[in-house]
């Protein structure tokens, strides 16, 4: 029986120094019925001459270069140009182990997503696999995700169906550029009933300075934000406990972002349209002396 086919999507910035070892340990897997598609986006260094030249030498693998639009349009279109049944979001800087797509693929066939462990320690990565699945509900996986306190919103160590990404019609939204992975990932739990999942470590995520998660720049801080103003308003959470925390993520998140704005003088506006509608009660339920401090805080220097 054919194998399924996988369809790698991998936005690239600037990751010349990274990509080529990325994409070689995607063409080293024991896996072997899938596609690996390159977005370069708009990168100013050797990214997409690398890419290309990769794509060239192995048929596995087609690059397509856009302007600098950011990671979540770069992974609209390769979820555009994709034709595999199942899909995979990986970084270009990171490496995987030779049966990451396997394990994913075996973790899906009777489920609605699949989940590996991840290390950020290199000579972590599982050479010798087992794969002992666990099932859990989705509304668990959720619950958990939003708790801090099992799983991630990570989307490199899982993989989705195409199916339910069509019927649900998802997509990842252009103006959240950080903590976008963990917004589509609740979505699309939130369409799905079962997740099977292995505690291997098959993906190594590279903690790199320079990358989107790292910076410094307005719109980290601001994307944030976003992304928990709209987990907030879809209200995922299911118990008291979840909605507490994302209660407070969605403040401490706010706060953090007018705080960047002041200091900058950005857009002093702004600021102050945001403050002005902070939900005072809901403030004062969090019962947490550092939030509102900085509440106060903020109000006094918007006042200036």
């Amino acid at each position: 029986m054919e194998k399924s086919f996988v369809s790698i999507i991998i936005p690239a910035y600037n990751v010349g120094s990274y990509l080529e070892e990325c994409v070689n340990a995607f063409l080293s897997q024991t896996y072997i019925n899938y596609e690996i598609i390159i977005i370069d986006d708009g990168s100013t260094d050797d990214t997409y001459t690398i890419g290309e030249k990769i794509a060239l030498q192995n048929n596995k693998v087609k690059i397509i270069h856009q302007e600098n639009q950011g990671v979540s349009i770069a992974r609209n279109v390769g979820i555009q140009n994709a034709c595999g049944e199942y899909y995979i979001f990986a970084d270009a800087d990171d490496v995987v182990a030779p049966q990451y797509i396997e394990t994913l693929a075996v973790c899906i066939e009777k489920s609605d997503m699949g989940m590996i462990g991840y290390t950020s320690n290199i000579n972590e990565l599982s050479f010798d696999v087992i794969t002992n699945l666990v099932y859990n509900r989705a509304e668990n996986v959720i619950e958990n995700i939003l708790l801090g306190t099992n799983y991630d919103g990570y989307l490199w160590n899982k993989i989705f169906r195409r199916s339910i990404i069509e019927k649900s019609n998802l997509m990842f939204r252009k103006n959240i550029t950080v903590w976008e992975d963990l917004l589509f990932v609740l979505e699309y739990l939130r369409n799905c009933t079962e997740v099977s999942i292995s505690d291997e470590k098959l993906y190594y995520y590279r903690y790199r300075e320079g990358s989107a998660v790292n910076n410094n720049r307005i719109d980290k801080y601001r994307s944030k934000y976003e992304a928990m103003a709209e987990i907030k308003k879809q209200r995922f959470s299911q118990t008291s406990q979840s909605k507490k925390r994302i209660s407070f993520l969605f403040f401490e998140t706010m706060f953090s972002y007018l705080n960047q704005l002041i200091i900058r003088k950005d857009n002093l506006i702004e600021a102050k349209s945001v403050l002005s509608n902070v939900k005072i009660v809901e403030l004062i339920k969090q019962k947490n002396a550092l939030l509102i401090l900085k509440y106060l805080y903020l109000r006094i220097k918007t006042n200036f």
